[in-house]
This record gives C-alpha cells, structure tokens and sequence, in this order.
C-alpha cells in the first residue's frame, strides 16, 4: 500500500506517504473515484505503520498470516486446510494474540478457498470437515466488516455447493447478520431522536 519494504524506518515510511497522498489527493482528483478510495486507505496505513504500538500488532498478524499460508510444499488436504483455519481462529478469537486487520484476514480466507482448494476439499471432506470448516470461517466473518464478509461468504456458498445443510446455515447467518447491522445503522438516529424529544419535554415544561 504505501510502497516500502516490511522493516522500513519511520522516514521512510513518511517519506512514502507523502509523496503517495500527494499522487491521489482528492483535490488534485476530484472525478476520481479510485484514488479517492485509495487517499483513504494510505491514510489508514500510515496510521498503523507510524505507531509503534499498532504496527507491533500490523507485524504479529501478517507473520501470523504468512505463517499459515498454504503455498508451501506439503500437500493440500481438507485436514491441512481445518488445521491452519483453526489456528488462526484460535489466535484472533480464543486467545486474542493478535488485533485483526480485516483486509489480512480477507484475503487469507478467500485464498485459502481458492477453486482449487475449494475443488479438493468437496472430493475428499467429510461432513464434520465441512460443520467445522463452516462454523469456524463464520466466527471469523463476524470480525469484518459486511462488505468483506460477503466476499468470503461468496466462497464459502461455493464450498458448499453440494452440501444444503451448510449452505442453509450460511443464509441463517446472513439473515442475522443483516438485522445486526440495521440494528446498529438505525441505533444511533433512535438515540438522539429520543434525546432531542426529551430535550423538547424539557423545554416546554420549563415554558409551562
């Protein structure tokens, strides 16, 4: 994102930043709907990278991520792909090692169901295989926001294209997940339409 290597030091990191926000600056592209979006997402970066405290946190979960990975030599298995899922559902869920940068885990789940995987799990899976596997990615979807966690609901529906059991499960998450969210999109409106009624009684009260 802001183009410098992982143990970059803080000059350069501010150095790079700079130079970016002044590339997709929304001034300097007002009919530009991407670098818009992006001007937002490098500052979003150079806020975790130009803390010390958060970029520990930054450092901790892509090692963790890496660490999971499945691009490496053994063969990929449904047992390999329930394995890492569950480490890293018990590092961010269980124990709370690390703090979740929702586009991290994003791309570690999607890729973790990529066609192919996805193609050798519905050959050799069992049926726990997949109630674990389900279950554990939809604890995962509660920590990101909607429009992430739609992208890896996507996948997910696709893993389970032939298991109905699942996929009736994911619907029953995404119906809840739906209500959950108006209820807190509508919360904060309901609140200070209260509080400025309240506000209303008060003062005719007072003009009685």
């Amino acid at each position: 994102m802001l183009e410098v290597a992982p143990d970059a030091d803080a000059g350069t990191i501010k150095k790079s930043f700079r130079r970016l926000a002044h590339q997709y600056h929304p001034d300097k592209n007002p009919d530009n709907t991407f670098a818009h979006t992006h001007f937002t997402a490098l500052k979003a970066a150079y806020e975790v990278l130009s803390d010390a405290h958060k970029r520990k946190d930054y450092d901790k979960e892509l090692w963790l991520l890496q660490k999971n990975s499945l691009h490496y030599t053994r063969a990929v298995t449904p047992a390999l792909m329930l394995d890492r899922l569950q480490q890293v559902w018990a590092a961010i869920l269980v124990k709370k090692e690390y703090h979740v940068i929702e586009n991290h885990l994003t791309d570690y789940l999607c890729s973790m169901m990529s066609d192919h995987h996805i193609a050798i799990f519905q050959q050799q899976a069992s049926d726990s295989a997949y109630e674990q596997f389900t279950e554990q990615v939809l604890a995962l979807c509660r920590t990101l926001p909607q429009h992430q966690s739609a992208m890896v609901l996507a996948s997910l529906k696709k893993l389970n294209t032939y298991n109905e059991g699942m996929l009736k499960s994911i619907e029953r998450y995404e119906d809840s997940r739906k209500h959950r969210d108006i209820y807190h999109k509508y919360t904060g409106w309901f609140i200070l339409g209260i509080a400025l009624l309240l506000c209303f009684l008060m003062y005719w009260y007072s003009r009685q």
